[in-house]
């Protein structure tokens, strides 16, 4: 739009900005989500992308179970329940589309780690 041509840093920011819309959408948050957790391979981030889902960290956990707040070395009880209270419930079918990683490539999160570095994160 301005008189120069685009660098490429910006060609890339800009092309992924059009594909995935304002707000983004499912696997540019699945890969996003990859890519700041790991700095390894797609599988890594998948796995520990599922890992974090499930268990939360410990803030996060305290305002689902305040018990925490006096006892914080229950945190991997609450864990346990936490799992079971979503077996129970069905909850992980819910969850299902977010945890499926199968159209995630290693290409696809050096992708994103790149435009995420151009960004500055």
């Amino acid at each position: 739009m301005g008189e120069e041509p685009l660098d490429e840093d910006a060609e890339l920011l800009l092309r992924h900005a059009f594909e995935c819309g304002i707000y983004g959408n499912g696997k540019s948050y699945k890969l996003g989500r990859i890519a700041t957790l790991t700095g390894g391979v797609a599988v890594t981030g998948k796995v520990r992308s599922i890992v974090a889902a499930v268990l939360l960290p410990y803030g996060r956990m305290k305002a689902h179970f305040p018990i925490l707040e006096k006892w914080p070395v229950l945190l991997p009880v609450c864990w346990a329940r936490r799992i079971a209270s979503f077996l129970k419930s069905g909850k992980f079918e819910q969850y299902k589309a977010m945890l499926d990683y199968r159209d995630i490539t290693d290409e696809d999160v050096a992708y994103i780690r790149k435009v995420l570095q151009v960004g500055g994160y």
